[in-house]
């Protein structure tokens, strides 16, 4: 168990460390990931305006974090819940599946996801190109 606790604990400290280095990278250089999808069709994906909704969130700047990405922000709740729940699991009894409500919830996630990423470019909701934005870049 405390070998599972270590690994655990190691993995999730390089990937808040990657997360805190692209985050100052970012603050440093306003340049951030631009999204595939926006770059060869024009239209945003679900997940196009995370790094900016995360960077506002750390700002203490909930309506420009709803802003940039609102479905992500609404999900970040559930989809803790269940990696916690699933790392406590893997770390007490060493169990590497998801259950049944692991299950519905990232089913959940992904059709909110999908229906967001549709919805807001059928009817410009939140950040949107006709706002005259560039993705990738943080502009005030």
């Amino acid at each position: 168990m405390k070998e599972r606790a270590k690994e655990t604990a190691k993995n999730a400290g390089v990937l808040l460390a990657v997360g805190i280095l692209y985050y100052l990278f970012y603050r440093l250089t306003d340049i951030g990931f631009k999204c595939p999808l926006y770059e060869l069709f024009g239209i945003l994906c679900p997940g196009c305006g995370l790094t900016r909704m995360i960077t506002s969130l750390l700002s203490f700047d909930l309506k420009g974090a709803l802003y940039y990405n609102a479905a992500v922000l609404i999900l970040i709740p559930l989809l803790l819940a269940v990696g916690i729940s699933y790392y406590y699991e893997y770390i007490k009894n060493g169990v590497r599946s998801l259950k049944r409500w692991h299950k519905a919830a990232l089913i959940f996630s992904a059709a909110i996801m999908l229906a967001y990423g549709i919805l807001r470019n059928a009817f410009e909701i939140g950040l949107h190109p006709s706002h005259g934005e560039m993705l990738g870049f943080l502009i005030y």
